[in-house]
Protein backbone atom coordinates (compact mmCIF):
# COMPACT_ATOMS: atom_id res chain seq x y z
CA UNK A 1 0.00 0.00 0.00
CA UNK A 2 1.39 2.91 -0.90
CA UNK A 3 1.36 7.08 -0.86
CA UNK A 4 2.27 9.08 -3.47
CA UNK A 5 0.95 12.55 -5.77
CA UNK A 6 0.31 11.77 -9.12
CA UNK A 7 -2.34 12.97 -11.59
CA UNK A 8 -4.12 10.43 -13.65
CA UNK A 9 -7.02 10.57 -16.32
CA UNK A 10 -9.54 9.30 -14.12
CA UNK A 11 -10.41 7.62 -10.55
CA UNK A 12 -9.17 3.78 -11.82
CA UNK A 13 -11.31 0.87 -12.79
CA UNK A 14 -12.86 -1.40 -10.79
CA UNK A 15 -10.25 -3.63 -8.17
CA UNK A 16 -8.14 -0.46 -8.46
CA UNK A 17 -7.70 1.15 -5.17
CA UNK A 18 -6.07 4.39 -3.97
CA UNK A 19 -5.68 7.20 -1.05
CA UNK A 20 -5.28 10.63 -2.66
CA UNK A 21 -5.45 14.34 -1.59
CA UNK A 22 -6.17 16.20 -5.20
CA UNK A 23 -6.83 19.27 -6.18
CA UNK A 24 -10.12 20.55 -8.13
CA UNK A 25 -8.89 22.71 -10.75
CA UNK A 26 -5.75 24.85 -11.44
CA UNK A 27 -2.77 25.21 -9.61
CA UNK A 28 -0.69 28.49 -9.80
CA UNK A 29 2.03 29.67 -7.96
CA UNK A 30 3.32 33.12 -8.11
CA UNK A 31 7.01 33.15 -7.02
CA UNK A 32 7.37 37.26 -7.84
CA UNK A 33 4.85 39.75 -8.27
CA UNK A 34 6.49 42.84 -9.71
CA UNK A 35 3.36 44.89 -11.06
CA UNK A 36 0.97 47.71 -10.79
CA UNK A 37 -3.06 46.45 -10.19
CA UNK A 38 -5.78 48.45 -11.02
CA UNK A 39 -8.49 46.82 -8.42
CA UNK A 40 -12.18 46.77 -9.30
CA UNK A 41 -15.20 45.80 -7.23
CA UNK A 42 -15.73 42.98 -9.32
CA UNK A 43 -13.47 40.74 -7.15
CA UNK A 44 -10.96 40.31 -10.02
CA UNK A 45 -7.63 41.77 -9.53
CA UNK A 46 -6.43 43.21 -13.09
CA UNK A 47 -3.25 44.11 -13.78
CA UNK A 48 -2.83 47.84 -14.86
CA UNK A 49 -1.54 47.55 -18.31
CA UNK A 50 0.82 50.74 -18.73
CA UNK A 51 2.89 48.63 -15.66
CA UNK A 52 4.90 45.79 -15.48
CA UNK A 53 3.63 42.35 -15.88
CA UNK A 54 2.87 39.47 -13.21
CA UNK A 55 5.87 37.05 -13.15
CA UNK A 56 5.07 33.96 -12.33
CA UNK A 57 7.21 30.86 -11.73
CA UNK A 58 5.94 27.47 -11.10
CA UNK A 59 7.20 25.09 -9.39
CA UNK A 60 8.82 21.79 -10.37
CA UNK A 61 5.82 19.74 -8.81
CA UNK A 62 3.53 22.44 -10.89
CA UNK A 63 5.04 22.06 -14.53
CA UNK A 64 2.00 20.64 -16.38
CA UNK A 65 -0.70 22.75 -14.83
CA UNK A 66 -1.78 25.67 -16.20
CA UNK A 67 -1.79 29.52 -14.27
CA UNK A 68 -5.16 30.49 -13.80
CA UNK A 69 -4.93 33.03 -10.77
CA UNK A 70 -8.39 33.33 -8.52
CA UNK A 71 -6.62 37.29 -7.46
CA UNK A 72 -9.27 39.60 -5.42
CA UNK A 73 -10.02 43.12 -4.86
CA UNK A 74 -8.54 46.06 -3.68
CA UNK A 75 -8.78 50.08 -4.10
CA UNK A 76 -5.33 50.74 -4.27
CA UNK A 77 -2.04 50.20 -6.49
CA UNK A 78 0.64 47.30 -5.43
CA UNK A 79 3.93 47.59 -6.26
CA UNK A 80 6.42 45.59 -5.05
CA UNK A 81 10.51 45.42 -6.01
CA UNK A 82 12.39 42.25 -6.22
CA UNK A 83 15.89 42.45 -4.80
CA UNK A 84 18.88 40.21 -5.61
CA UNK A 85 20.21 37.63 -3.15
CA UNK A 86 24.00 36.64 -2.91
CA UNK A 87 24.84 32.90 -1.92
CA UNK A 88 27.44 34.15 1.01
CA UNK A 89 26.04 31.87 4.26
CA UNK A 90 26.63 32.67 7.99
CA UNK A 91 25.89 30.18 10.26
CA UNK A 92 24.21 30.86 14.41
CA UNK A 93 23.66 28.62 17.04
CA UNK A 94 21.10 28.03 19.70
CA UNK A 95 20.01 31.42 22.00
CA UNK A 96 17.09 33.80 22.53
CA UNK A 97 15.88 36.65 20.71
CA UNK A 98 18.44 39.06 21.05
CA UNK A 99 20.88 36.53 20.01
CA UNK A 100 18.94 35.99 17.01
CA UNK A 101 18.33 39.42 16.13
CA UNK A 102 22.50 39.98 16.27
CA UNK A 103 22.70 37.16 14.29
CA UNK A 104 20.60 38.65 11.78
CA UNK A 105 22.17 42.43 12.22
CA UNK A 106 25.33 40.65 11.65
CA UNK A 107 24.45 39.01 8.07
CA UNK A 108 25.19 40.88 5.42
CA UNK A 109 22.18 42.56 3.10
CA UNK A 110 21.37 39.32 0.72
CA UNK A 111 23.15 36.96 2.59
CA UNK A 112 21.95 33.77 3.89
CA UNK A 113 21.98 32.82 7.80
CA UNK A 114 21.90 29.33 8.92
CA UNK A 115 20.28 27.99 12.09
CA UNK A 116 22.17 25.55 14.00
CA UNK A 117 19.58 25.48 16.88
CA UNK A 118 16.36 26.66 18.74
CA UNK A 119 15.79 30.06 19.49
CA UNK A 120 13.01 31.26 22.96
CA UNK A 121 12.04 34.52 23.65
CA UNK A 122 13.43 35.07 26.95
CA UNK A 123 10.77 37.56 29.16
CA UNK A 124 9.67 40.60 27.45
CA UNK A 125 11.89 41.36 24.72
CA UNK A 126 11.17 42.12 20.98
CA UNK A 127 7.09 41.97 22.22
CA UNK A 128 6.64 43.40 18.23
CA UNK A 129 8.99 40.93 16.60
CA UNK A 130 12.57 40.91 15.43
CA UNK A 131 12.88 43.75 12.78
CA UNK A 132 13.50 42.87 9.15
CA UNK A 133 14.53 45.51 7.00
CA UNK A 134 16.74 43.99 4.40
CA UNK A 135 16.85 41.39 2.52
CA UNK A 136 17.84 38.01 4.17
CA UNK A 137 17.38 34.41 4.04
CA UNK A 138 17.18 32.26 6.83
CA UNK A 139 17.84 28.51 6.20
CA UNK A 140 15.91 26.46 9.65
CA UNK A 141 17.69 23.30 9.57
CA UNK A 142 14.55 22.07 11.19
CA UNK A 143 14.82 24.20 14.23
CA UNK A 144 12.72 25.55 15.82
CA UNK A 145 11.51 29.49 17.21
CA UNK A 146 9.23 30.00 19.91
CA UNK A 147 7.83 32.99 20.78
CA UNK A 148 6.55 31.56 24.36
CA UNK A 149 3.03 33.14 23.95
CA UNK A 150 4.57 36.31 24.20
CA UNK A 151 4.60 39.07 21.42
CA UNK A 152 5.42 38.22 17.76
CA UNK A 153 8.35 36.79 16.49
CA UNK A 154 9.24 39.11 13.43
CA UNK A 155 8.03 41.71 11.64
CA UNK A 156 9.06 43.07 8.42
CA UNK A 157 9.25 46.43 7.05
CA UNK A 158 8.87 47.74 3.69
CA UNK A 159 12.36 47.44 2.52
CA UNK A 160 12.27 43.90 4.80
CA UNK A 161 13.04 40.43 2.21
CA UNK A 162 12.87 38.00 4.44
CA UNK A 163 12.84 34.04 2.94
CA UNK A 164 12.54 31.32 5.73
CA UNK A 165 12.90 28.03 4.66
CA UNK A 166 12.76 24.45 7.16
CA UNK A 167 11.66 25.75 10.55
CA UNK A 168 9.09 25.93 13.11
CA UNK A 169 7.68 29.41 14.62
CA UNK A 170 5.60 28.46 17.31
CA UNK A 171 3.76 30.60 20.22
CA UNK A 172 3.79 33.88 18.60
CA UNK A 173 1.44 35.51 20.89
CA UNK A 174 -0.23 39.24 20.89
CA UNK A 175 -3.32 39.85 23.66
CA UNK A 176 -4.15 43.25 22.44
CA UNK A 177 -2.73 44.11 19.01
CA UNK A 178 -2.70 41.91 15.57
CA UNK A 179 -0.81 39.46 14.04
CA UNK A 180 0.55 36.34 16.21
CA UNK A 181 4.12 35.35 14.01
CA UNK A 182 4.59 37.45 11.02
CA UNK A 183 3.56 40.98 10.95
CA UNK A 184 4.58 41.71 7.26
CA UNK A 185 4.31 45.46 6.80
CA UNK A 186 4.59 46.43 2.95
CA UNK A 187 7.28 44.02 2.64
CA UNK A 188 7.75 40.52 1.03
CA UNK A 189 7.54 37.35 2.70
CA UNK A 190 8.48 33.49 1.76
CA UNK A 191 8.06 31.00 3.57
CA UNK A 192 9.35 27.45 2.22
CA UNK A 193 9.05 24.14 4.21
CA UNK A 194 7.48 25.60 7.53
CA UNK A 195 5.11 25.15 10.34
CA UNK A 196 3.52 27.50 11.42
CA UNK A 197 1.44 26.65 14.43
CA UNK A 198 -0.13 27.14 17.51
CA UNK A 199 0.45 31.12 17.22
CA UNK A 200 -2.44 33.56 18.47
CA UNK A 201 -3.38 36.68 17.85
CA UNK A 202 -5.93 39.04 20.14
CA UNK A 203 -8.00 40.71 16.71
CA UNK A 204 -6.61 40.34 13.68
CA UNK A 205 -4.24 37.10 11.60
CA UNK A 206 -3.14 34.39 13.96
CA UNK A 207 0.10 33.33 12.55
CA UNK A 208 0.70 35.85 9.74
CA UNK A 209 -0.63 39.81 8.92
CA UNK A 210 -0.23 41.06 5.61
CA UNK A 211 -1.07 44.90 4.89
CA UNK A 212 0.39 46.19 1.46
CA UNK A 213 3.10 43.50 0.83
CA UNK A 214 4.01 40.47 -0.74
CA UNK A 215 3.98 36.61 0.83
CA UNK A 216 4.50 33.61 -1.29
CA UNK A 217 3.87 30.40 0.85
CA UNK A 218 4.86 26.68 -0.48
CA UNK A 219 5.16 23.12 0.86
CA UNK A 220 4.29 24.70 4.38
CA UNK A 221 1.76 23.55 7.25
CA UNK A 222 -0.18 26.07 8.60
CA UNK A 223 -2.24 24.53 12.17
CA UNK A 224 -3.87 25.18 15.03
CA UNK A 225 -3.21 29.06 14.45
CA UNK A 226 -6.12 31.17 16.56
CA UNK A 227 -7.54 34.89 15.96
CA UNK A 228 -9.05 35.61 19.10
CA UNK A 229 -11.08 38.40 20.91
CA UNK A 230 -13.52 40.67 19.24
CA UNK A 231 -16.61 38.88 21.15
CA UNK A 232 -17.47 36.12 18.61
CA UNK A 233 -13.60 35.81 17.39
CA UNK A 234 -10.90 37.66 15.70
CA UNK A 235 -10.55 37.76 11.75
CA UNK A 236 -8.42 35.36 9.24
CA UNK A 237 -6.54 32.22 12.31
CA UNK A 238 -3.85 31.05 10.22
CA UNK A 239 -3.89 34.73 7.69
CA UNK A 240 -4.80 37.93 7.66
CA UNK A 241 -4.72 39.66 4.37
CA UNK A 242 -5.23 43.42 4.02
CA UNK A 243 -4.04 46.92 2.47
CA UNK A 244 -2.91 46.18 -0.66
CA UNK A 245 -0.91 42.97 -0.13
CA UNK A 246 -0.63 40.15 -2.39
CA UNK A 247 -0.84 36.45 -0.57
CA UNK A 248 0.07 32.92 -2.55
CA UNK A 249 -0.68 29.74 -0.73
CA UNK A 250 0.36 26.61 -2.89
CA UNK A 251 1.26 23.13 -2.27
CA UNK A 252 0.36 23.35 1.62
CA UNK A 253 -1.84 22.14 4.53
CA UNK A 254 -4.45 24.08 6.60
CA UNK A 255 -5.78 22.50 9.44
CA UNK A 256 -7.44 23.19 12.79
CA UNK A 257 -6.66 27.00 12.95
CA UNK A 258 -9.82 29.10 14.12
CA UNK A 259 -11.05 32.84 14.38
CA UNK A 260 -14.27 33.96 13.95
CA UNK A 261 -14.72 34.60 10.52
CA UNK A 262 -11.84 33.10 7.93
CA UNK A 263 -10.90 30.47 10.17
CA UNK A 264 -7.93 29.89 7.70
CA UNK A 265 -7.83 32.90 5.70
CA UNK A 266 -9.16 36.35 6.12
CA UNK A 267 -8.97 38.98 2.88
CA UNK A 268 -9.99 42.62 3.54
CA UNK A 269 -8.20 43.72 0.63
CA UNK A 270 -5.89 42.66 -1.63
CA UNK A 271 -4.85 39.76 -3.85
CA UNK A 272 -5.10 36.34 -2.54
CA UNK A 273 -4.40 33.05 -4.68
CA UNK A 274 -5.15 29.60 -2.53
CA UNK A 275 -4.53 26.77 -5.10
CA UNK A 276 -3.35 22.78 -4.62
CA UNK A 277 -3.60 22.74 -0.57
CA UNK A 278 -5.04 20.30 1.90
CA UNK A 279 -7.83 21.64 3.93
CA UNK A 280 -7.80 18.50 6.00
CA UNK A 281 -11.39 17.20 4.38
CA UNK A 282 -12.06 15.99 1.23
CA UNK A 283 -14.74 18.30 0.19
CA UNK A 284 -14.04 21.11 1.58
CA UNK A 285 -16.62 23.04 -0.58
CA UNK A 286 -19.32 23.00 2.02
CA UNK A 287 -16.59 24.60 4.12
CA UNK A 288 -15.33 27.31 2.34
CA UNK A 289 -17.59 29.82 4.17
CA UNK A 290 -15.93 28.79 7.61
CA UNK A 291 -12.21 28.26 6.02
CA UNK A 292 -12.10 31.79 4.36
CA UNK A 293 -13.58 35.05 3.84
CA UNK A 294 -13.96 37.84 1.68
CA UNK A 295 -12.21 35.35 -1.00
CA UNK A 296 -13.94 33.65 -4.12
CA UNK A 297 -13.63 29.48 -4.52
CA UNK A 298 -9.90 28.67 -4.75
CA UNK A 299 -8.99 27.44 -8.30
CA UNK A 300 -7.42 24.33 -6.98
CA UNK A 301 -7.88 21.78 -3.88
CA UNK A 302 -6.27 18.64 -3.20
CA UNK A 303 -8.52 15.50 -2.48
CA UNK A 304 -8.11 11.78 -0.60
CA UNK A 305 -8.52 8.78 -2.96
CA UNK A 306 -7.84 5.28 -2.50
CA UNK A 307 -6.52 2.87 -4.98
CA UNK A 308 -5.72 -0.84 -4.70
CA UNK A 309 -2.17 -1.21 -7.15
CA UNK A 310 -3.56 -4.86 -8.10
CA UNK A 311 -7.04 -5.80 -9.91
CA UNK A 312 -7.03 -9.28 -8.76
CA UNK A 313 -4.40 -10.28 -6.01
CA UNK A 314 -5.11 -7.26 -4.44
CA UNK A 315 -2.04 -7.27 -1.81
CA UNK A 316 -0.38 -3.56 -2.69
CA UNK A 317 -2.37 -0.78 -2.55
CA UNK A 318 -1.23 2.82 -3.48
CA UNK A 319 -2.38 5.91 -1.78
CA UNK A 320 -1.92 9.45 -4.01
CA UNK A 321 -1.63 12.55 -2.66
CA UNK A 322 -3.32 14.28 -6.10
CA UNK A 323 -4.92 17.33 -7.97
CA UNK A 324 -7.69 17.56 -10.47
CA UNK A 325 -6.95 19.75 -13.51
CA UNK A 326 -10.12 19.28 -15.76
CA UNK A 327 -10.90 16.01 -14.65
CA UNK A 328 -7.27 14.75 -14.54
CA UNK A 329 -5.21 14.09 -11.66
CA UNK A 330 -1.61 15.18 -11.49
CA UNK A 331 1.20 14.40 -9.49
CA UNK A 332 1.84 17.18 -7.06
CA UNK A 333 3.67 16.60 -3.18
CA UNK A 334 2.32 18.14 0.11
CA UNK A 335 4.48 18.44 3.20
CA UNK A 336 4.93 15.71 5.46
CA UNK A 337 1.73 13.80 6.46
CA UNK A 338 0.79 10.09 8.07
CA UNK A 339 -1.01 8.15 7.01
CA UNK A 340 -3.10 5.16 9.22
CA UNK A 341 -4.44 1.95 7.60
CA UNK A 342 -6.52 -0.47 9.51
CA UNK A 343 -9.90 -2.87 8.20
CA UNK A 344 -12.98 -3.21 9.82
CA UNK A 345 -13.09 -6.98 9.18
CA UNK A 346 -9.95 -8.07 10.75
CA UNK A 347 -8.88 -10.89 8.24
CA UNK A 348 -6.32 -9.56 7.28
CA UNK A 349 -2.80 -7.54 7.72
CA UNK A 350 -0.73 -4.52 6.78
CA UNK A 351 2.86 -4.48 7.19
CA UNK A 352 2.66 -1.05 7.86
CA UNK A 353 -0.45 0.23 9.84
CA UNK A 354 1.17 3.40 9.75
CA UNK A 355 3.61 5.74 7.55
CA UNK A 356 4.94 8.93 6.54
CA UNK A 357 5.02 10.26 2.85
CA UNK A 358 4.80 13.53 1.21
CA UNK A 359 4.77 12.14 -2.25
CA UNK A 360 4.93 8.18 -2.18
CA UNK A 361 4.71 5.44 0.96
CA UNK A 362 3.66 1.79 0.11
CA UNK A 363 2.29 -1.13 2.41
CA UNK A 364 0.93 -4.39 1.39
CA UNK A 365 -2.18 -6.02 2.72
CA UNK A 366 -1.92 -9.70 2.89
CA UNK A 367 -6.13 -11.21 2.88
CA UNK A 368 -8.39 -11.41 0.18
CA UNK A 369 -11.30 -9.75 1.35
CA UNK A 370 -12.02 -6.55 3.83
CA UNK A 371 -13.14 -3.19 4.40
CA UNK A 372 -9.57 -1.33 3.98
CA UNK A 373 -9.41 2.37 5.81
CA UNK A 374 -6.74 5.24 5.12
CA UNK A 375 -6.81 7.85 7.63
CA UNK A 376 -4.95 11.23 6.93
CA UNK A 377 -5.49 14.14 9.45
CA UNK A 378 -8.26 12.19 10.76
CA UNK A 379 -10.70 12.32 6.84
CA UNK A 380 -11.29 8.60 6.20
CA UNK A 381 -11.70 6.87 3.41
CA UNK A 382 -12.89 3.32 2.96
CA UNK A 383 -12.50 0.86 0.49
CA UNK A 384 -14.27 -2.55 0.06
CA UNK A 385 -12.08 -5.38 -1.05
CA UNK A 386 -13.31 -9.04 -2.28
CA UNK A 387 -12.85 -12.22 -3.96
CA UNK A 388 -12.56 -11.14 -7.84
CA UNK A 389 -14.75 -14.29 -8.17
CA UNK A 390 -17.03 -13.76 -5.27
CA UNK A 391 -20.70 -12.98 -5.03
CA UNK A 392 -19.71 -9.97 -3.57
CA UNK A 393 -17.81 -8.83 -7.01
CA UNK A 394 -20.47 -10.12 -9.27
CA UNK A 395 -23.40 -8.45 -7.33
CA UNK A 396 -21.20 -4.88 -7.67
CA UNK A 397 -20.48 -5.79 -11.51
CA UNK A 398 -24.65 -5.98 -11.92
CA UNK A 399 -25.68 -2.75 -9.68
CA UNK A 400 -22.83 -0.62 -11.67
CA UNK A 401 -24.45 -1.28 -15.07
CA UNK A 402 -26.42 0.76 -16.72
CA UNK A 403 -30.04 -0.01 -17.01
CA UNK A 404 -31.10 -2.31 -20.44
CA UNK A 405 -27.03 -2.61 -20.89
CA UNK A 406 -24.97 -6.36 -21.07
CA UNK A 407 -23.11 -7.78 -18.83
CA UNK A 408 -20.36 -9.74 -20.43
CA UNK A 409 -18.73 -11.76 -17.74
CA UNK A 410 -14.56 -12.88 -17.94
CA UNK A 411 -14.74 -15.43 -15.34
CA UNK A 412 -16.44 -17.99 -12.76
CA UNK A 413 -18.11 -16.65 -9.90
CA UNK A 414 -19.04 -18.59 -6.53
CA UNK A 415 -20.20 -18.03 -3.17
CA UNK A 416 -17.87 -17.75 -0.42
CA UNK A 417 -18.80 -19.35 3.35
CA UNK A 418 -18.50 -15.85 4.37
CA UNK A 419 -20.93 -14.34 2.46
CA UNK A 420 -24.33 -15.01 3.97
CA UNK A 421 -25.88 -12.42 2.88
CA UNK A 422 -26.29 -14.43 -0.22
CA UNK A 423 -28.46 -16.83 1.11
CA UNK A 424 -31.57 -15.47 -1.11
CA UNK A 425 -29.63 -15.24 -4.15
CA UNK A 426 -28.44 -11.97 -5.70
Amino acid sequence: MGVNTVFATDNGSMGDLSANLETQNTVSDISAINPSYDVTNDNALKKDTSTDNITQKNTNKYNNINNKQKQEETNNTIKTTTNTINTNTKTTGTGNFEELEKAINDTNRGETLNLTGNYTRNGEEYLTGITINRTITINGDGFTIDGMNNGRIFQINTDGNLTLNNMTLTKGTTTNTDCGAIYNNGGTLTINNCTLTNNTANSLGGAIYNTGGTINITNSILTHNNATGRGSGGDGGAIYNTGNGVLCVVGSVFLNNTAGSGSAVYKLYGGVVLDGNWWGINDPTSSWGNLLSGIGTPGSYVVMDFINSSKYDRVSVDMFVCSYLNGTKIQVDLPLRTVQFSTEINNGTFNLNSTNFTGNATTKYTGNTGILKANIDNENLKYKLYNPDSFTHLEDLINSTLNNSILKLEGNFTRDNNETGYTDGI
